[in-house]
């Protein structure tokens, strides 16, 4: 481990089609090949990140369930019966240092968890910020364990409660 502490580097437009996810892939690289150990986190519902990453792979395993993403971290969050899945694992690249979270399609239905549970955390409700916080405190606990020096977030073109969240940790 390079850094004292895993950083995090969010790519974050409000436009989409700026070469935003392209730009987050080329500087994951360009740290996994200066030896960083990285971590590129898709949490955009269209998953162009995963895709580029793991190709044709990733859309088969994806709709045969194959495959635990981003959402999977959350999932119980999101089904009210417990919070996040530590255990998730991030999937090895094509490069030694570089790993990926895939994106999932169901990160919307966060999102809208995220609406109802936002106010209610800025409000200094325990509930609202288990939700709120649920990502940061997954990407913080893995980072530790697993000695990740970066993480590369991308995220939709939106400004959405799921980007805000992300930027304001």
């Amino acid at each position: 481990m390079k850094f004292t502490r895993t950083k995090k580097l969010v790519f974050f437009n409000n436009k989409g089609g700026v070469g935003k996810t392209t730009v987050a892939y080329n500087t994951a690289v360009k740290f996994a090949k200066s030896g960083y150990k990285v971590v590129l986190i898709d949490l955009d519902p269209q998953c162009n990140l995963s895709e580029l990453v793991l190709g044709n792979i990733f859309i088969e395993n994806l709709f045969r369930n194959q495959q635990k993403t981003i959402f999977d971290v959350i999932a119980k969050l999101v089904s009210a019966t417990g919070d996040i899945d530590n255990t998730i694992n991030f999937v090895q690249t094509n490069y030694k240092n570089l790993s990926i979270l895939p994106g999932s399609l169901k990160m919307s239905l966060f999102d809208e968890l995220l609406v109802n549970n936002f106010s209610s955390a800025m409000a200094g409700q325990e509930a609202g910020y288990t939700i709120t916080s649920a990502i940061s405190r997954f990407l913080k606990k893995k980072g530790f364990e697993d000695e990740i020096d970066l993480f590369i977030i991308d995220t939709s073109p939106s400004l959405s409660v799921l980007n805000k969240t992300i930027l304001l940790d």
